[in-house]
């Protein structure tokens, strides 16, 4: 059965104004109701999507912001990249990883990269350049969202500029 998104606003509010009266917690109804709208408002769009053959990944920022994920801390040692990791070592990545190396070591707070859960490690799907630079700073650890599988998409479709 499909609720529309009135509906669970009406079965929140109703079960907020009954906690309200008794002097009790919301319930489980009103729980299942928020997280129900949750899912409805955000949607279940997609969020990454990434392409065949470590062509790279595009991430929906709109998406990832609605989605409210953490930011958490993850393994450095457990991220696996999905572009071809040559192009770390073109000039105009050196560049850019030489400023972000020196931003990490002043102290900047950086975006955090972008991943998504594969087996037991993380796929990059957006964030390369600073993955290379807590890399080479030998960092443990890496700033990161993780973006749930159910919210990527494999396309077969290539970039196109």
């Amino acid at each position: 059965m499909k609720i529309t998104v009135s509906q669970l606003r009406k079965i929140i509010a109703e079960e907020v104004k009954r906690a309200t009266l008794n002097e009790m917690p919301v319930g489980k109804d009103a729980e299942q109701a928020l997280m129900m709208l949750r899912d409805e408002t955000v949607g279940s769009k997609p969020i990454v999507t990434i392409y065949p053959d470590n062509t790279g990944s595009d991430v929906d920022e709109v998406e990832l912001e609605k989605s409210a994920l953490p930011k958490v801390e993850i393994d450095a040692n457990r991220c696996i990249f999905n572009e071809p990791k040559s192009k770390m070592n073109q000039a105009a990545s050196k560049i850019k990883i030489k400023s972000i190396k020196n931003a990490i070591e002043m102290g900047d707070e950086l975006p955090p990269i972008v991943v998504t859960p594969r087996g037991n490690e993380y796929l990059i799907v957006d964030g390369h350049h600073r993955y290379t630079a807590y890399k080479q700073l030998k960092k443990d650890k890496i700033p990161a969202i993780i973006v749930p599988p159910e919210r990527v998409i494999y396309s077969d479709a290539y970039w196109q500029e």
